[in-house]
C-alpha cells in the first residue's frame, strides 16, 4: 500500500503540470484570436468611415 502513495502523487503532479500547460496554450490561442478579431472589427470601422467621407465630397 505504502508503495502506491508516491505513484499517485507523481500521477497527479504529472497532470496538474499538463493542464497548466494546457491551459496557457489555450490562453495564447485566445489571445492571439482576440487580437484577430479587433484588428478585424477596426479595419472594417476605417474603410466605413473611409467610405462615408468619401461620399460628402
Amino acid at each position: 500500500m505504502e508503495k502506491e502513495k508516491p505513484d499517485l502523487v507523481e500521477r497527479m503532479a504529472q497532470l496538474m503540470a499538463e493542464e497548466r500547460a494546457e491551459t496557457a496554450r489555450r490562453k495564447k490561442k485566445m489571445r492571439r484570436y482576440g487580437l484577430i478579431g479587433s484588428a478585424a472589427i477596426l479595419a472594417a470601422f476605417a474603410l466605413w468611415l473611409m467610405r462615408v467621407f468619401s461620399r460628402r465630397r
